[in-house]
This record gives C-alpha cells, structure tokens and sequence, in this order.
C-alpha cells in the first residue's frame, strides 16, 4: 500500500452496517462449525449401526467382524481429521470476522472505561470483555521475532483455540468406547471357529 494514502475517516452509519454484515457472517461460521460436527456424528452412528447389524448376524465369517471394526476405527479416525481441519479452518474466517469486528468497536468509542455509574459490574471498567478489548487475549504477543500482522493474529487464535481441543477429547473417547464395545461384542458374542 502506498505510504501516502490518507489514514481512515471514521463514519458511524457506514461502521454500523458494517458491524451488522461481519456479525451475521461471525453467526455463520460459528453454526457452520456445529453442522460440521452433526454431520460427522450422524455419519458415524450410520457405521456404527451397520456394524452393530453384522454384529448380530451370526452367519458371517469370522473375518467380516475385523473388517467391519477396521473399518468402524478408520471411518472415525477420518471423521475426526476431518471435523479437526473444518473447524479449525471455519474459526480462522470466524477469528478474521472478530478482529474487524473489534476494530469497529474501537473505531466507534465502546472500548473507553465506562462512568462508575454507568457499569453493571462495580469493579469492570469496560462494555466488553477482555477477549474484545486487547489484540493480546489468548495469543503469544512476546515473540518479537514475528511481524504481529492479521495473519499472524489469526494463526495465534486458531492455535490456542480450547474448541478443538474438545473436538480431540470427545473423537479420542469415541474411538475408546467403539474399540472396547466392538471387542466386548465380539467376546461376548464367540467368534466361530473352525
């Protein structure tokens, strides 16, 4: 961008249309992360009640149980790489949709102290929350080695996001319980022999 070009002019009305557009689209990627996560978990009940019909069949070779569990265990793996990568990439535009969003915010005055009067909380200074008010909330801001551009923001946020740590703990203990159902099934059960 040339160095010459006149810094931005505030105008609100154009900042509130703004604001409404970039929260309609924060809405969106925030439901879009849910159907992603539907989505795969109605795909994983369909494999699972396929394999609980083989399960009940006792007519089938011995062999079909530990294809249908490879394949129960594979379909999982996937569907977890899977809901991982969608989510992760659905809050970087979410998170990129957020930092425009505070900086209208700011642009618009709501991130000044607020009259003790004025506040609904006694002791908190502030309309919004920290998340809102400081570029630094839950990102590594003392490494000077990198320039601290919205990309590099952006990046930080999605790294640090609690949200897919929960994807990983709730996919992990799917493939535990499916593991241990299949093989408990399987015992119980008998395997021909022959």
């Amino acid at each position: 961008m040339p160095s010459d070009e006149p810094y931005f002019e505030p105008n609100e009305a154009a900042l509130l249309t703004v604001y409404k557009v970039l929260s309609d689209a924060r809405i969106d990627y925030n439901v879009r992360k849910w159907d992603t996560i539907r989505t795969a978990a109605l795909f994983e009940l369909g494999v699972l009640a396929a394999a609980g019909g083989l399960l009940s069949r006792r007519s089938a070779p011995d062999e079909v149980y530990f294809v249908a569990a490879g394949v129960l265990l594979a379909t999982s793996w996937i569907l977890w790489l899977w809901v991982r990568n969608s989510v992760t990439r659905e809050a970087g535009l979410q998170y990129t949709v957020e930092f425009s969003m505070y900086q209208i915010e700011k642009l618009l005055g709501l991130h000044r102290k607020l009259h003790p009067d004025q506040r609904w909380l006694p002791d908190y200074e502030y309309l919004f929350g920290e998340k809102g008010l400081t570029w630094t909330f839950r990102v590594n801001a003392s490494d000077t080695s990198v320039r601290k551009g919205l990309h590099w923001w952006v990046e930080e946020k999605k790294a640090t996001q609690s949200f897919r740590g929960r994807i990983d703990a709730l996919f992990l203990s799917f493939l535990l319980v499916t593991s241990v159902g299949f093989a408990l099934a399987l015992t119980l059960l008998g395997l021909k022999s022959h």
